[in-house]
């Protein structure tokens, strides 16, 4: 299957300066942001975010990994490495690289709706608005249009997008 590069590093990283800018505006005033990657590129996109975020404004921001089956995640166990008590009363950003149907995400804020956090938004670097669950992304990188049979790839590593 050929596989077509719709997004080269130059775009990512500039992607990834807007939404950490747009997430700058909207919570100036917390003291800490808690950043939820699914594993495995949404942690990467995440530990991208927190370095621009970091780099951009003084307020203290902590990656943690989110381990969840995507194909099923009604069938798995979703995973932290932190106590949800530490997020009482705090703002969470789950991340993942791409939003397709909304299920991964859906099961991820379904997780921490266990504990009285603040709030919770969502970062997505490539959405591709085929929602089948009532969730959204709060801060995009970019939206794609594309068919169901289309495939797209987040290579955060050589900070490029794929489509197949």
């Amino acid at each position: 299957m050929e596989r077509t590069e719709i997004m080269g590093p130059e775009i990512v990283r500039r992607k990834i300066v807007r939404m950490a800018w747009e997430i700058v505006e909207d919570h100036h005033l917390e003291k800490k942001l808690w950043l939820v990657g699914i594993a495995s590129r949404g942690l990467a996109i995440a530990k991208l975010l927190e370095k621009q975020l970091c780099a951009i404004h003084s307020i203290e921001v902590e990656t943690i990994e989110l381990s969840v089956q995507k194909s099923n995640p009604w069938e798995s166990h979703i995973q932290t490495q932190l106590d949800q008590e530490n997020l009482e009363n705090s703002t969470v950003i789950i991340v993942d690289d791409v939003l397709n149907s909304g299920r991964t995400l859906c099961y991820a804020i379904c997780h921490f709706m266990k504990r009285p956090v603040r709030q919770i938004h969502s970062a997505v670097l490539v959405n591709r608005s085929h929602a089948q669950f009532p969730v959204r992304a709060t801060y995009v990188g970019t939206h794609l249009s594309t068919t169901l049979q289309e495939h797209v790839e987040v290579d955060p590593d050589a900070l490029r997008v794929y489509l197949q």
